[in-house]
Parts: structure tokens; sequence; C-alpha cells
């Protein structure tokens, strides 16, 4: 059975996916704290988590997020997955981390 906070990350990509910022926004906390290792980036807020979001769609107007796995780590959620516009290449441009 999937947990709660899985379920959660999940439907918030599944929101980012679908260009609904607003919604995938409202599935973080105030004071997430989220790290993009790929790009080596730290998100404390709701807001930067925003502005992250959105910078992804500055990249690339149709990103979507593919090939999403998650792992329970308790009070956390790792996922493994992969951003995807359609005009890339079938293996996406690889980030190397």
């Amino acid at each position: 059975m999937e947990s709660k906070n899985i379920k959660t990350l999940r439907n918030a990509h599944q929101a980012f996916s679908a260009k609904r910022l607003d919604q995938s926004q409202q599935t973080v906390a105030e004071r997430v704290r989220f790290t993009d290792h790929g790009r080596g980036q730290v998100v404390n807020s709701r807001g930067e988590f925003r502005g992250w979001m959105e910078s992804h769609f500055a990249m690339s107007s149709d990103m979507r997020i593919v090939d999403a796995r998650y792992i329970d780590a308790g009070d956390y959620v790792i996922a493994q997955f992969r951003g995807r516009h359609p005009g890339w290449p079938a293996a996406g441009v690889p980030s190397q981390r």
C-alpha cells in the first residue's frame, strides 16, 4: 500500500507535469526542504519551490516527469525520475548526478 507521503509527492508530480503549478505548490509545506541533486539546488520555502518549478518550464514549455520511482523513508520520500520534453531524445539530457 502506498504511503500518504508518496501519494502526496506523486500528486505533486502529476500536477507539475500537467502545468498545474498552483496545485503542485500547495502540496508542500510552507517551510519545505527540497534538494534537487541534479541541479545542485536546495529549496527552503513554498515560494522557492514555485520558482524552481517555473525554471523548468522556462527551459522547456512541455516539461514533464516520467519514469518516477518513489521510496518511502519514514518522514522522507526519495523520488527518482527523469524530466522529459517531447522534443528531446528518448534518454533525455543527463545531468551526470
